[in-house]
């Protein structure tokens, strides 16, 4: 019989087992999975606590085994455990019995902390990447969510991000545009020249006029036909050195209602 156990707060809990097929186990088994222990009690939590490996030759007689009498109904005489470790310290416990009688074997104990080391760290790499994975999942959501059209560039002007609504205000597809320069797609060709301008002096003197202020220019659609925007654009710092988002909104209307107005 094998069992994982994971540190849950201020317990360590058994969330899954193993076995061989045979009945015998079931209860011992039963006992084991979803069970909880304290640090120093039992042998997961004493491994737990001691961050190394431990060997208990009779299980029935250890004085610090809650499930002896089942282990002993279970046909299970010894076993032995070992910490899972990485940059956190401890984070489970890994339980193995077996039906003889086996004294400590220094040569075990020491593969079997080796191997903890690195279930610790493959575990470590794989909350990692389920928590990239869930921030890119929120940051789509919202990007995609967002009413105005947000679109990156990198310090080049080379497009990084194109959401939903940019699509629908500019006529070109994300997959389109992803890599190209964003001058070519949005910015008149009367106002071209500036922008790449723009970014040259930003590339060289790390300033900007424009950062963190809400103008008002014209902006090109796929089609060639021009259309006033608010435009919002803000730096950040990531992987791309200098890169930029930009927010944007059609204020067609709003233009063309102060011209009523007026």
């Amino acid at each position: 019989c094998t069992s994982l156990w994971i540190v849950d707060g201020e317990v360590i809990r058994c969330v899954q087992t193993w076995s061989i097929p045979d009945r015998r186990f079931e209860a011992f088994v039963a006992a084991t999975l979803g069970r909880a222990f304290q640090p120093g009690q039992g042998l997961p939590g004493r491994v737990w606590q001691g961050h190394e490996p431990l060997w208990i030759g009779s299980l029935i007689t250890d004085a610090n085994f809650p499930r002896g009498a089942i282990a002993r109904d279970a046909g299970l005489a010894s076993g032995f455990a070992f910490p899972i470790t990485n940059r956190s310290g401890t984070v489970g416990v890994i339980e193995c019995f077996s039906a003889g009688h086996q004294e400590a074997d220094a040569d075990v104990l020491a593969l079997a902390e080796l191997l903890g080391t690195q279930i610790g760290q493959f575990l470590e790499r794989l909350t990692v990447e389920r928590r990239i994975e869930q921030n890119e999942r929120r940051y789509a959501a919202i990007v995609n969510g967002a009413l105005d059209a947000i679109i990156a560039v990198d310090a080049q002007g080379r497009v990084t991000e194109f959401n939903r609504a940019a699509e629908q205000l500019f006529g070109h597809s994300r997959e389109a545009v992803l890599g190209m320069e964003m001058a070519e797609l949005i910015i008149p060709p009367s106002m071209r020249a500036a922008h790449r301008e723009g970014l040259r002096r930003q590339r060289e003197s790390g300033e900007s006029r424009i950062l963190g202020q809400r103008l008002e220019l014209r902006a090109c659609h796929r089609d060639g036909s021009e259309f006033p925007v608010e435009l919002t654009i803000t730096k950040f710092d990531g992987p791309a050195d200098g890169a930029f988002v930009g927010f944007l909104r059609d204020i067609t209307d709003r233009q063309r209602h102060a011209e009523e107005r007026d």
